[in-house]
C-alpha cells in the first residue's frame, strides 16, 4: 500500500484492465491479477481489426498507433444470399499482442504492481474496503482494496462474486488463419456474410502477416456446424482452429458500490462482436467515474451499448428477404452514412425508421 493513496485491485489482464491500470495509476496505487504468464496476455482469439477510433484512444493512452497498425482496409463488402453492398471504411488491422505489451510497459512505469500467474478466488467486503482473494503457486493470500475493477473477461469471476452475472449470454467464434480461399477479395477490403448457415455471421479478412483470417460467430451450440459449412463454401480443408466465447452486447449494471465490470466482463460489445473499442472507452468512463465523480463517460457508453444490444436483436432475427431489402436500401442510402463501423448501429436505426419498407423490422426489436 502507497501511503497517501486509494487502493485499486485490477482482476485480467485484459485491454480493459491494463488501460485503466494505466490511467488510474497516475494518481492511484494500482495492482493487476492476471492468471497467465505474462508472455501469454494479448493472445486472443479477434480479428484484431478496429476502426479508426482506435487510433485517437491510442493515442489518448500514449501509445502511437503507427507502432501497432498493420494494415488499412478502405472497402467492407456486405454479402447476404441474394444481395451484397459495398461499404467505404476507415479500418486497420492491428498487432494485439504488441499493444498489450506496449499497455503492460506503461502501467509498470507508472508503478503498477502486476500478479502473473494468479487466479482470482474471492472477494469480500471489509468495512468500506473489500477483500480481494487469490491464489499462486497453491498460496492464497488476501490484499485489501478501496476500489475492485472485474476485467477478467467473458466469464467474469469479479461479476459472479459480486452478483452482477446479470442472466447473460454468448456467442462462439471459431476462426483459422488460412494461405488460400476460393474466392476473390480484392486488396484493401474484407467481407462479412450475414447468411444463416454461417450462424449469425461469417467473415474473411486478408491479415497483413499470414493469408487469410475466417471465421464465424453463432450461438454456442452451433457453432462448429456453421464454421465447418462456412470453411466448406470457401473449399478450405484443413485448418487449425481456434475459439473464444463473446459476450453478446448488454447494458447490464456494471457497478456494485465499488466494484465495477469493464470490457467484456461488462457486456460492452459491438453488435459485431467487437470489443476492443469498448474496453478502452471503459477504461476512460472509470478514470472519471473513480477519481472525479463524474459518470458522464459511463453513461453514453451504457447508451452504446444499449443501441448495439437492440442492433444485435433485429439482425438475430432477420432472414434472407430481410438482408436482402435492407442491403438494396443501403445501396441507395448508406454509403456515405456508415463510413465508421462505430456509426454503422446509428445509421442502421435511422435506416429503419426512414424507410417504411423496413419498418417491418420494428417487431424484432421485441
Amino acid at each position: 500500500m502507497k501511503p497517501g493513496k486509494k487502493k485499486v485491485i485490477v482482476v485480467g489482464g485484459s485491454i480493459s484492465g491494463l488501460a485503466a491500470a494505466c490511467l488510474l495509476s497516475k494518481k492511484m496505487d494500482v495492482s493487476v491479477i492476471e492468471q497467465k504468464p505474462k508472455e501469454e496476455i494479448g493472445n486472443k482469439v479477434c480479428a484484431n481489426v478496429v476502426t479508426s477510433t482506435f487510433l485517437d484512444l491510442a493515442r489518448k493512452l500514449g501509445i502511437n498507433p503507427k507502432e501497432i497498425t498493420l494494415k488499412k482496409f478502405s472497402l467492407a463488402k456486405f454479402c447476404s444470399e441474394s444481395n451484397s453492398v459495398d461499404m467505404p471504411v476507415e479500418d486497420y488491422e492491428i498487432n494485439r499482442k504488441k499493444f498489450v505489451g506496449l499497455l503492460v510497459e506503461k502501467a509498470v512505469s507508472n508503478g503498477v504492481e502486476f500478479h502473473f500467474k494468479t487466479r482470482f478466488t474471492g472477494l469480500q467486503k471489509i468495512y468500506r474496503r473489500y477483500g480481494v482473494v487469490f491464489e499462486n503457486n497453491s498460496k492464497k493470500t488476501m490484499e485489501t482494496a478501496d476500489f475492485v475493477i472485474g476485467a477478467d473477461g467473458a466469464l467474469s469471476e469479479v461479476a459472479r462474486k459480486a452478483g452482477l452475472w446479470q442472466n447473460r449470454k454468448f456467442w462462439l467464434a471459431m476462426q483459422s488463419r488460412v494461405f488460400k480461399i476460393e474466392r476473390k477479395i480484392f486488396p484493401g477490403s474484407y467481407e462479412i456474410f450475414f447468411i444463416k448457415k454461417f450462424g449469425y455471421y461469417g467473415y474473411i479478412f486478408p491479415s497483413k502477416s499470414n493469408g487469410y483470417i475466417v471465421g464465424v460467430v453463432a450461438s454456442p451450440q452451433d457453432a462448429k456446424k456453421n464454421f465447418s459449412q462456412f470453411r466448406k463454401s470457401l473449399k478450405i480443408k484443413k485448418c487449425d482452429t481456434n475459439a473464444a466465447l463473446i459476450p453478446l452486447p448488454k447494458a447490464i449494471k456494471a457497478q456494485k458500490g465499488n466494484i465495477f465490470l469493464a470490457g467484456d466482463a461488462a457486456c460492452q460489445v459491438k453488435f459485431t462482436g467487437g470489443g476492443i473499442i469498448p474496453a478502452i472507452e471503459s477504461a476512460f468512463a472509470l478514470h472519471d467515474l473513480i477519481l472525479q465523480k463524474n459518470s458522464v463517460k459511463s453513461c453514453r457508453l451504457k447508451r452504446e451499448i444499449l443501441l448495439h444490444e437492440l442492433v444485435t436483436k433485429v439482425l438475430s432475427k432477420l432472414n434472407a428477404e430481410d438482408f436482402g431489402m435492407l442491403f438494396e436500401t443501403a445501396k441507395k442510402t448508406g454509403r456515405d452514412a456508415a463510413k465508421s463501423r462505430d456509426k454503422l448501429s446509428k445509421w442502421a436505426v435511422r435506416v429503419v425508421l426512414r424507410n417504411p419498407k423496413l419498418l417491418k423490422f420494428l417487431p424484432k426489436l421485441l
